[in-house]
Parts: C-alpha cells; sequence; structure tokens
C-alpha cells in the first residue's frame, strides 16, 4: 500500500506486465548447464527481450546487466518483452 502512495506509476506498471492480457511480461528464466545460450552474451542470448537482472549462481546480484555480459550455467535472469522475444529462451 506504501509503495503505491509513493510510486504509483512503478505499481501501474506492474500490475500492467501481470494483468496476463498485454502484450508484454517478465519472467524467470534459468539456464542450466546444458543450456545452449551457457557463454552467450546476453544480446545474443536474450534477443529482443529486455534483461532486467542477473542473480547468479553464487547469489550476487546483477542489476541491468551489460549487454556483453556473458549467461553462466545456474544464472536466473528475470527478462522484460513480448512473448515472441521471450520464447527463444524459454525454449532452451
Amino acid at each position: 500500500m506504501a509503495l503505491l502512495a509513493v510510486r504509483p506509476h512503478v505499481v501501474d506498471f506492474l500490475e500492467f506486465t501481470r494483468a496476463g492480457s498485454s502484450d508484454v511480461r517478465i519472467e524467470e528464466i534459468r539456464f542450466d548447464a546444458d543450456s545452449r545460450l551457457v557463454g552467450r552474451p546476453l544480446r545474443q542470448a536474450c534477443g529482443g527481450a529486455l534483461p532486467l537482472l542477473i542473480r547468479r549462481a553464487d547469489g550476487a546480484l546483477e542489476p541491468n546487466p551489460d549487454p556483453e555480459t556473458a549467461v553462466q550455467a545456474g544464472d536466473t535472469m528475470i527478462v522484460f518483452g513480448d512473448p515472441g522475444a521471450l520464447r527463444p529462451i524459454e525454449d532452451d
């Protein structure tokens, strides 16, 4: 409730992406050791999706990661995009 009062646009954005009827989503994607995307830079791995955060296997957080950052086995990435942009990452 406090977040709504202080940052109403953030809450609107999160509600918009959660609604399910919008053309964009925020997704959490984990990369296992056998992922074909491990070792690739984010600019290749994410395609048209926007990487918002990487949580490394050791728990380290990398917000707003550089596009040249390589995907590592055990990474969990929070990405933003439309279903078409997310599908190649999710299908990995």
